[in-house]
């Protein structure tokens, strides 16, 4: 986070997903599936332009990775993990960064990063192959197999659609703009303390009828990204400091904060 698009606003950093363009985050369909890259077959693009514009970006990582798959003569870097735990999925992937800015000598950006920790791989055994089988509606689930898919069917139901916001959300802050809507002007007339959950506070919106995201809910996000963290202390204020009821004046310090706490900074007023 820190850069600035051409019309001026701070946009927030870069995502991997491998069902979007990696320069645009254009996102797949079924129509217009995203093109491969043909050398490390790990990042994927809309357009031949723009995987040219994106290659000065891409190519220490893309000659790292396609290297790899080379020498162990496999698919590509991930093809050679052998099914097993999710946390030996896990620490393979983790293991797999460091040891790539180790030898490359840099740091990886996050969207690197996320090249090895959401590859194109199957989500029940994580096999990573030519032909893959995706979910159409979210582009973010793949599987080896037609059994595979029908295996994990239920989990990825309730997954879908919230990965399918991510996707939207991300893009949008790394495209447009950081996603800072207005605080809901409702003000209660007393301390009223905190709730089980968010919910209580922003009420989720109504899902549109023709299944896609809506501008609400896309809102509902960007504000419970601004505010879960202010409502977190004042959960944690009213659990442990209950007196803060009778309090006229509340300071509050934020270690580590950057320029992304000071967006919105009115909430803490608001919530507080």
């Amino acid at each position: 986070m820190g850069e600035f698009g051409e019309s001026g606003d701070l946009l927030g950093a870069r995502h991997y997903y491998w069902g979007a363009c990696f320069l645009c985050g254009r996102k797949s369909s079924p129509g217009n599936l995203m093109k491969r890259c043909s050398r490390c077959k790990c990042v994927f693009y809309c357009s031949q332009d723009h995987q040219k514009k994106s290659w000065k970006e891409h190519k220490h990582l893309c000659k790292y990775m396609a290297t790899s798959a080379d020498n162990a003569e496999q698919f590509n870097f991930f093809s050679g993990f052998i099914t097993g735990s999710r946390e030996s999925w896990k620490t393979f992937r983790m293991n797999a960064i460091q040891t790539c800015e180790i030898l490359l000598s840099t740091t990886l950006s996050l969207a690197e990063k996320e090249i090895f920790l959401f590859p194109r791989a199957c989500r029940t055994c994580n096999i990573s192959q030519e032909v893959m089988i995706d979910c159409a509606k979210c582009y973010c689930v793949s599987y080896c197999s037609a059994q595979h898919k029908e295996e994990d069917k239920e989990d990825h139901k309730e997954m879908c659609r919230p990965l399918r916001l991510a996707m939207l959300a991300d893009t949008y802050e790394s495209q447009v703009g950081i996603g800072v809507p207005a605080i809901p002007s409702e003000l209660d007339a007393k301390y009223l303390g905190s709730a089980p959950d968010i919910t209580h506070f922003l009420p989720e919106p109504f899902r549109s009828q023709n299944n896609e995201i809506s501008k609400a809910e896309l809102e509902h996000c960007f504000l419970t990204c601004q505010l879960s963290g202010a409502l977190t202390i004042l959960h944690a204020i009213d659990t442990f400091r209950p007196s803060l009821a009778k309090k006229k004046t509340l300071r509050i310090h934020i270690v580590g904060a950057n320029i992304y706490e000071m967006l919105g900074i009115i909430k803490w007023e608001y919530l507080l």
